[in-house]
Parts: structure tokens; sequence; C-alpha cells
């Protein structure tokens, strides 16, 4: 990972398996006390997203929250939405109404902008290392985000499937931004993000092509999530995109080494998890 510039070595805390007959503070304390122990030396970071319930446990233990990962989503067809609060009847044509409507006007806002072409693939774009090395990376906590890190994370990661959305300002052109995203159900999940802007925020108009290929897409989904911790700053874009917060974690961490302390400005996704 990356922190002020400087590269650092990051360790995730994973989950914890105590018998049920002991899963009381002491052990837990004692494995993490062990956990420290061994991550002395090697990394100059320890942190993890533990659910509500071990909060209290991991700041017993020595690990502060130094985030907040927060899920946002953005919804594409209404109707099905709205059948929640009126008859099926009314709630479908109204819902498709605004659904067209904001098709419309996300059309237009991407032509009257700087021309975005978007292009979905199912692997690792080698372009993603010139975006990564070219673009600024700011001065928060960020993990190296190169191909070979999305390789192994994704592509080579058993059981899942994901697909990349990459944008350009021209036809075989250097990449503007990539969302790498999979699907649940009718939702599309974006799991990981980079842009040229990324270290002070997407703007708009990337958010809202990715939206727009989102719609047109033949799984027709109904929604768009991201689970993002990044700075007020760096939400504006996908605030203004129409996107809402719907559920909240909290991140734990502790450094082991001067070389990142004081942690507070982030920029990790659902692809920086244990998971």
């Amino acid at each position: 990972m990356l922190w002020q510039g400087h590269e650092i070595h990051a360790g995730v805390m994973a989950d914890m398996a105590i018998s049920r007959q002991h899963r009381t503070l002491g052990p837990v304390l004692t494995l993490q006390g062990k956990l420290l122990d061994s991550a002395a030396g090697k990394f100059d970071l320890l942190y993890g997203f533990p659910n509500a319930k071990s909060i209290a446990v991991a700041k017993r233990a020595g690990f502060p929250i130094i985030g907040q990962l927060r899920r946002y989503s953005r919804i594409l067809r209404h109707g099905e939405y709205l059948i929640r609060v009126m008859p099926p009847q009314i709630a479908r044509p109204m819902g498709w109404l605004f659904d067209v409507f904001m098709d419309v006007r996300r059309w237009l806002r991407l032509r009257i902008g700087k021309r975005i072409i978007v292009d979905w693939s199912r692997s690792v774009d080698p372009g993603m290392d010139q975006l990564w090395q070219e673009s600024p990376h700011g001065n928060g906590l960020v993990a190296v985000r190169d191909s070979a890190f999305l390789r192994w994370r994704f592509d080579e990661y058993p059981g899942t499937s994901t697909r990349y959305l990459y944008l350009r300002e021209q036809p075989a052109g250097p990449l503007l931004a990539w969302f790498a995203c999979q699907t649940e159900g009718t939702t599309l999940y974006v799991r990981d993000f980079w842009s040229r802007d990324a270290a002070k925020g997407l703007p708009r108009s990337q958010i809202e092509a990715l939206l727009r290929s989102a719609r047109l897409d033949s799984n027709a989904y109904s929604a768009v999530s991201v689970e993002y911790a990044a700075a007020a700053e760096k939400l504006v874009g996908w605030l203004a995109a129409g996107f809402i917060e719907r559920a909240i974690r909290s991140i734990v961490g502790r450094h082991l080494s001067e070389a990142c302390a004081h942690i507070c400005d982030l920029h990790l996704t659902a692809a920086d998890e244990d998971e």
C-alpha cells in the first residue's frame, strides 16, 4: 500500500475461530496479542473490518477505528421499488417514465461534457499499469492498483466472475478510468475502481458513464452499489450522481511502525477486505 506517497506493507485481519465454550474476552485478547507479535517486523499496519459486535473487543485489543466503509447505491429501475408504496398498475408506468427521464438526462449530460468511450471486458487491461503509474496517488492510504493486484484479487479469485468497465476519451487510447464489477441478483456491485482523478475524487461524468453502461446492459440491472471509505470531498461525484448511503461499517487499524502513524485519509473499497 501507499501512505503519504511512501510504500508500506499492510496486513488484513481476517476472522478468528474460537470454540463456543471459550468465547470470552480472554481468548480473544490472547489471539489478538499473538497476532500483533507475529506481525511485528513484517507489517507497518494491521487493519480489518469487524462486525458490529466485535468493535468493542477490537478497541480493547488496541485497534482503534480509523475510518468507515460506507455502502452507497443508485437505483436504475424504479418500478419495482415504487410497488412498495403504491399499486403495481401505477408504480410500473411511473417507474418506467422516471427511468426514461433519467436516461435522457444522463445522455445529455454525457453529450455536453468530454466524450467518454466505454468498453466491458472479462480480463485485466495492461493499460491499468500505465494509468496507475501516471495518475496522482494522493497522501491517503491506498493499495497499489496495478494489474498484478487486480489479477490476484479478481481474475484468479475462485468462485467469482468479474467484469471490468473501461473508460477512454478516444478509441484505443489510454485508460481514463476503470471499474471492477460483479453481479449479485439484479444489482451491479462495484468492487473496486481507479481513475486519473481518483486521488481527489471521481468526477460525476465518469460515474454517470458507469450508470449509463449498467442501465443499457443486457443484464437489466435494477441498481448499482459500491462500498467506499474516503474523505467527504472524494464522495462528491458519487452523491451528485444520485448514490445514497445504505449501510456503514467501521474499519479498525493499528500502526506497527512510525511509517504509517496517524492514518486518517483513506481510499479503501471492497477489494481491500479479506473476502
